[in-house]
């Protein structure tokens, strides 16, 4: 299966890496709003086809496409290209509205189309693994997740520039970058809460750094954390009356095992590099696409769950006072 990339950083490398281990998908074309940039990075990569304009690209001969634009871009592209009959596989978070989403959603079923939300923790052999192992857990009452990583913009941002990841203007911060994160395993593993309170720390420009957000449950409480200022050293935990679960990376779900009150311990899930998280993510979305009607039921679980955590971080969103100019 042929595909384009939109955008050329450091996570498209790591998709198109990844994709080249599975020998199902084949890079077509590479689109960058600098031209020079596009036919750079599609040299690097073995592929002949670079573009500065979308449109080309929408009414190439490619089956599929990766977006890893800027948030406030991905609706407008994912649209445009599912208009074109492509496939849509778009980075975390798809949209910024759940509107938006839907219409995607519609748009993908009404032309008999896969669009998928580029969230790696789905789409890994040990997420049921991992579920299953809760019950041993015994009753759960608390949990707390957390995806603290400092970001290479941090600095620029702190000698007065405003990087994209930064900005508003693109509908980007913590909460939609790591916040999807956290948001996914809580959903997941627990549902949706009857409960949020959320706080951020706010940017000058509008953007949060950082966030704290507690969701209540009929029989738990869950605290998710999460910043783009500073690194987590501890993981992430699920504590229920028997023992407690301890995740030393959420969103890779790595590093995964259980410690019993009597002290004894179970190892769940051991490493996982991040070109086998990034291949199982595009594998399944080459699997939606050539067998429609075997993965429509998975397919409409993982758009379910898209939505939920989209509007559920819209809600967060709302409360911690982030408003993007759209």
């Amino acid at each position: 299966m042929k595909y384009a990339i939109i955008g050329t950083s450091w996570i498209t490398q790591a998709f198109i890496d990844s994709a080249n281990t599975l020998g199902e998908l084949t890079l077509g074309a590479v689109y960058s709003r600098s031209l020079s940039r596009a036919v750079e990075f599609a040299s690097k990569n073995g592929c002949d086809y670079a573009y500065d304009d979308l449109d080309t690209i929408a009414r190439s001969g490619v089956d599929a496409v990766y977006i890893a634009s800027p948030n406030s871009l991905h609706y407008e592209q994912a649209k445009l290209f599912l208009s074109h009959g492509k496939h849509v596989i778009c980075e975390k978070p798809a949209v910024v509205r759940p509107e938006q989403l839907l219409e995607l959603h519609d748009l993908a079923h009404e032309n008999g189309l896969v669009f998928m939300e580029a969230i790696m923790m789905l789409h890994q052999p040990c997420l049921k693994t991992v579920k299953d192992a809760l019950s041993r857990l015994g009753r759960i009452d608390t949990a707390r997740f957390d995806f603290s990583q400092y970001s290479s913009r941090y600095q620029a941002l702190m000698d007065g520039e405003l990087p994209n990841i930064f900005n508003p203007r693109f509908a980007a911060g913590c909460m939609m970058d790591l916040g999807v994160y956290v948001v996914y395993p809580a959903l997941y593993f627990f549902g949706r809460p009857r409960e949020i309170v959320t706080r951020a720390r706010l940017l000058s420009s509008g953007a949060d750094i950082s966030f704290t957000s507690l969701f209540v449950y009929d029989d738990k409480h869950v605290v998710l954390t999460a910043s783009k200022a500073s690194e987590d050293r501890i993981g992430s935990e699920i504590l229920g009356d028997k023992g407690t679960m301890t995740i030393r990376t959420l969103f890779e779900l790595s590093g995964i095992g259980i410690e019993y009150l009597d002290g004894s311990r179970e190892t769940i899930v051991g490493d996982v590099t991040r070109e086998t998280l990034m291949a199982n993510e595009a594998r399944d979305f080459v699997r939606y696409v050539r067998d429609p009607a075997g993965c429509a039921e998975e397919l409409r679980r993982a758009q379910r769950l898209s939505l939920d955590v989209l509007e559920t971080i819209t809600q967060m969103r709302a409360q911690a006072g982030i408003v993007f100019p759209e």
